[in-house]
């Protein structure tokens, strides 16, 4: 697995946007919206560390930033809070390893993670469910912000509380199959860049996309990209920054992604 981990696991810290130039955004239809309550596991040490409200400001930045992010991309999503559970049994230095982190959540918390992962037949509800840590002073690497596995846990993401509001988006991406930009993919798959199928088990071809990519444009760059400035929208034909598109229809329409991720969990759901 390790090979393609860094397709669809790491995120590096980069700067939160700031548009100051015109933004053209589609016109979006009326239609059934997908609610994906979010469930955030906490650790003590970030009690410690920060004040209630700080936390609770931090939890409030992203959600609104997902929910802009939504509106822009006409994505049929809305992101919501479930709860807050803080938790004594994960230390901080858990953070570099998803998988030790999910073994631990689901060893201390089985009944809790069993209903979030068999709670998926609700009418136009998805959960997910995310442990967030605070690597402030830990010797760990303190530019990783998010990690997600969608591969084995499709519901499931690990995010530090000191990196921008735009990580939890981020990671919410890569849970619906969209991939970062191109540069940035070519880089982390040595190439292979429209052969990702070559990274992942047969039983998730079907998921690989030839459009799911992210994109820069305008000096900026989508959702899903390694960029200093990101836009609050996901890689589209359809928006335009400044005049420019900021997506193509061949290989970087992750608004596309996620619109049919949320289409599809709607029709389950329903």
């Amino acid at each position: 697995m390790g090979k393609y981990i860094a397709i669809f696991l790491s995120l590096f810290s980069f700067n939160s946007f700031a548009e100051d130039k015109p933004l053209t955004t589609p016109t979006c239809l009326p239609e059934a919206v997908l609610t994906t309550p979010i469930t955030l596991f906490l650790t003590e040490s970030i009690k410690a560390q920060y004040a209630p409200f700080v936390i609770e400001g931090h939890i409030k930045s992203w959600l609104e930033h997902s929910n802009t992010v939504m509106r822009n991309s006409c994505i049929p999503m809305k992101r919501t809070l479930k709860e807050v559970v803080y938790i004594s049994e994960l230390l901080d230095i858990n953070f570099q390893d998803i998988y030790a982190v999910h073994d631990l959540l689901a060893y201390y918390y089985p009944d809790r993670i069993k209903s979030l992962q068999q709670n998926q037949s609700h009418h136009h509800v998805y959960p997910y469910y995310g442990v967030v840590f605070s690597t402030r002073n830990s010797t760990f690497n303190p530019d990783k912000c998010g990690q997600t596995d969608v591969t084995l846990y499709p519901q499931f993401f690990v995010l530090d509380i000191n990196c921008p509001k735009t990580v939890l988006e981020h990671e919410l991406g890569h849970l619906a199959w969209a991939n970062h930009d191109i540069d940035t993919l070519s880089d982390q798959t040595e190439g292979y860049l429209f052969d990702l199928a070559t990274w992942l088990p047969v039983g998730f071809h079907s998921k690989i996309k030839q459009y799911a990519y992210g994109y820069r444009c305008g000096g900026k760059g989508t959702v899903m990209s390694y960029a200093d400035e990101l836009h609050p929208f996901y890689s589209s034909p359809s928006i335009a920054f400044d005049g420019i598109a900021c997506g193509n229809d061949i290989y970087a329409d992750n608004a596309r992604v996620l619109r049919e991720y949320a289409e599809a969990k709607l029709e389950i759901t329903n």
